[in-house]
């Protein structure tokens, strides 16, 4: 847990918001949960300086946000 707690610490520490932390895991949730991506639905991945960045900036060109996609997944 030290590490995602890393990681999430460092994309705040950049500026990113509780709020686009919270849309990049809903849009990959919908995007990826039931696909072979599922597998990349972690920390590592969702919260990494590149591929964050990437995803937020997905969100700001229209990507889908899942609201409870993930909690209808289980």
């Amino acid at each position: 847990m030290p590490t995602t707690c890393k990681l999430i610490a460092a994309r705040l520490a950049e500026g990113a918001t509780v709020d686009e932390m919270k849309a990049v895991i809903d849009a990959k949730v919908a995007d990826w949960h039931d696909g072979d991506m599922a597998k990349y639905l972690r920390p590592e991945t969702l919260f990494n300086a590149t591929k964050f960045a990437q995803y937020v900036g997905q969100i700001g060109d229209g990507a889908e946000t899942a609201g409870n996609v993930f909690a209808e997944a289980l």
